[in-house]
């Protein structure tokens, strides 16, 4: 690294003053030269990150419900300030607000957005070391180092993860950034751009609440823009001027958090606090200094955590060692990690095991670009113990050995990333969603595609009752426009993503007669089109089985007549009652039968309610039964996530028709 720019912390400095910096001594590249290669490197960035995407992720998890918010409400402030699972989240919803009305469901494109967050955190750290370090080429090194970690990679690999966190990531440091630079130069377009960005950050999540303890610890521990030798009453005006903004725009955010926006922290207690702590370092945060990662079901002390602890050890006392108070840097970066392991501790810290929390890699994304920050902040804004040039004592520990350990480094990351690249969470997602989506586009339409669920290994179940197949398909517009449900082509979506043509099995048909039919809230006539319902919302036709029916994977084919389009709930009584998880749309037309899954495994009645007024629903066929496909040339049921649980008799049984 290169000597101190600015006196130690506490000494005497001038007054900050809006003026051209003449040139560095230290660069290494012309002015115009050095954005050229900036943004080339970034360009480059940018499209690695895509297609990193592309290959080893896809939507998971509670990215599929949040899509369907968006694409069934429209933009509001309600909306936008809606609990995001305990977040106040309005521009994280925004995203997928965006990215659904945009691209539907497309990923490809909807990757562009965490690439774009991956190019601006890349840049602001370029425009940060540069500040610090000149035109050099390590500046473009150093930013990518904090910008291309193991926690950044595995974070990428999630959409929704990658927009929440990394985007109040980048403006974090956005306004770190600004914040220096405006303490260096004076000119105070930069603090404005410090104070927006911590406004846009506290809109992505909480977590920017941070930074105004590292703007603080910047200014008071390391010293940018402080100045000594002022009397204490301007000094105290000057520091209160300093920091008016950010308080006011703190405050304003505790104040909605807490008293007006609905959330729902889980907090451990201090012992639980104590104890993550402790595990991230050994579990999550010195591995993957070294490029390497530990998993769940690793023991305590690897070879990664050994060899993480001694690289930072040996790195801090290489700091202590060659600057004059560089033990700052390093209480600096001590204290900004307390501050991220602490702020998770407010949040859930009871809702899973802590030795399994502390590998998660997305919680280490911040304290991994803190880290780079704070080592560049020692070796430059600290003086050398020596003024011996630097170059005189380089000996071949320093230049042989920091380029090895760089490689060394790089192919680390490397493999750990590739390695999370083909086997993350959202790996089964990536083969289940790219799998069904390519063979439906491809199906010649129209069709109706079953009620199957996703596979609880790419949307859990906490995000029913919005992991249903057709809906989130539906999302995809050239899909939407084939999928009928009243049409006689019927196809599934397999639970390994396949899409096959699906019968019915039946177990029961419902006899539609007075002894079988009857109705409440609503007037119920027998004619020769079955029995038809007409009444408000909630009125129902209840139907009576000649006997009780269980299995997996059952479904009721209703066949109807109907002048309006009309939508009802479908539930199910046995030893209890059961409800579908959503509504079934009924389109008019007269002979119509709709095929819907029941999710329930045994019922004795089965209830049809209005979801909405109805006129005139005549219901002249019901059946129930199991689905059927031919699954690896053997004709088998499935259950409600399209996997097969049995033989199943036939497999070319036409559907019931009216």
């Amino acid at each position: 690294m290169s000597a101190v720019t600015e006196d130690p912390p506490g000494a005497a400095q001038p007054e900050p003053r809006a003026r051209y910096r003449p040139p560095d001594p230290r660069d290494q590249v012309s002015p115009t030269r050095f954005p050229f290669l900036v943004l080339s490197v970034a360009l480059v960035l940018g499209v690695a990150c895509v297609l990193l995407q592309r290959r080893g992720s896809q939507f998971f998890a509670d990215d599929y419900l949040f899509l369907q918010l968006a694409r069934d409400n429209h933009l509001s402030y309600d909306w936008l300030t809606t609990d995001n699972y305990g977040h106040l989240a309005p521009l994280t919803r925004l995203a997928y607000f965006a990215v659904q009305r945009a691209f539907g469901f497309d990923y490809a494109l909807a990757a562009l957005i965490p690439a774009g967050l991956v190019v601006l955190l890349f840049l602001t750290l370029c425009w940060l070391f540069h500040e610090l370090l000149g035109r050099r080429y390590v500046v473009i090194g150093l930013a990518l180092l904090a910008a291309t970690s193991v926690p950044l990679v595995r974070t990428l690999l999630w959409w929704g993860a990658a927009v929440h966190v990394l985007g109040a990531l980048t403006m974090m440091w956005l306004c770190v950034t600004a914040f220096v630079i405006w303490s260096r130069t004076g000119l105070e377009r930069y603090r404005v751009v410090s104070v927006l960005a911590l406004v846009a950050g506290l809109l992505v999540q909480e977590r920017p609440l941070l930074t105004i303890g590292y703007l603080v610890l910047t200014r008071y521990l390391l010293g940018v823009g402080w100045r000594s030798g002022r009397s204490p009453a301007r000094m105290l005006r000057d520091e209160a001027m300093v920091w008016l903004p950010y308080v006011v725009v703190d405050v304003v955010y505790l104040v909605y958090r807490v008293f007006v926006f609905p959330s729902s922290p889980q907090p451990g207690d201090p012992g639980q606090a104590v104890e993550f702590t402790w595990l991230s370092v050994v579990r999550g945060y010195a591995p993957t200094l070294v490029g390497q990662r530990v998993l769940p079901t690793d023991g305590l002390w690897g070879p990664p955590v050994i060899i993480g602890l001694a690289a930072l050890t040996a790195l801090s006392a290489y700091l202590v060692a060659s600057r004059r108070g560089g033990w700052r840097a390093l209480v600096w970066l001590a204290l900004v990690y307390l501050a991220n392991m602490g702020i998770l501790a407010a949040g859930r810290f009871s809702v899973t095991d802590l030795k399994a929390l502390a590998t998660d890699l997305q919680y280490y994304v911040d304290v991994h670009v803190a880290t780079v920050v704070a080592f560049v902040f020692g070796f430059v804004l600290m003086p050398a113990r020596t003024a011996r040039p630097m170059r005189r004592r380089t000996g071949p520990l320093v230049r042989y050995g920091v380029p090895a350990a760089v490689v060394a480094l790089v192919v680390s990351t490397t493999w750990t990333a590739r390695a999370i690249t083909v086997g993350n969470q959202a790996t089964a997602a990536h083969e289940y969603v790219n799998s069904a989506q390519s063979a439906l586009r491809a199906e010649p339409g129209p069709f109706a595609l079953m009620r199957t669920k996703l596979p609880i290994s790419v949307a859990p179940s906490f995000t029913d009752p919005f992991t249903d197949v057709p809906p989130i398909f539906s999302m995809d517009r050239t899909i939407a426009a084939k999928v009928d449900p009243t049409a006689a082509k019927r196809l599934v979506v397999l639970g390994d993503g396949a899409v096959a043509p699906v019968h019915g099995t039946t177990i029961v048909d419902i006899p539609i007669t007075p002894h079988r039919v009857s109705a409440d809230l609503s007037d119920v006539t027998f004619t020769d089109e079955g029995a038809c319902l007409s009444g408000d919302v909630g009125a129902f036709l209840k139907l009576r089985l000649p006997r009780e029916v269980e299995g997996a994977g059952l479904y009721v084919a209703i066949g109807y007549s109907s002048p309006e389009d009309t939508q009802v709930l479908i539930s199910t009584r046995g030893d209890q009652p059961a409800y579908n998880w959503s509504t079934t749309d009924l389109p008019r037309g007269d002979d119509v039968t709709v095929v819907e899954r029941l999710d329930s495994q045994e019922l004795r009645t089965l209830v049809l309610a209005a979801d909405a007024p109805v006129e005139d629903l005549c219901v002249n066929h019901v059946e129930i039964g199991q689905l059927a496909v031919v699954v690896d040339g053997t004709c088998q049921t499935i259950n409600e996530y399209g996997e097969p649980v049995g033989r199943a008799n036939t497999c070319d049984a036409p559907w019931p028709s009216s």
